[in-house]
């Protein structure tokens, strides 16, 4: 998971975490892991995706339906971070 979309909802989630903190007079950084914890669950979710890719890659190129079917999946495993 790279890009523009990643840094955004990092942003939300420490804001978000700065937001919660100050009534309570803590540091944001314990709210802001708790936040992030949907977002390390779909990393993981998507390295195992990655690793599936990296088993079944052999050295001549994928069946064409084989690695649209794990892109795929590996895709809709990034779509709850939105």
């Amino acid at each position: 998971m790279e890009g523009i979309g990643s840094a955004l909802k990092s942003g939300l989630l420490a804001a978000e975490a700065v937001r919660q903190s100050a009534p309570a007079g803590r540091e944001a950084a314990g709210y802001y892991l708790t936040l992030l914890q949907p977002i390390l669950r779909v990393l993981e979710a998507l390295l195992s995706c990655q690793e599936s890719l990296t088993k079944t890659t052999p050295p001549a190129p994928l069946e064409p339906q084989l690695f649209a079917r794990l892109l795929k999946d590996a895709y809709e495993k990034t779509l709850p971070i939105a």
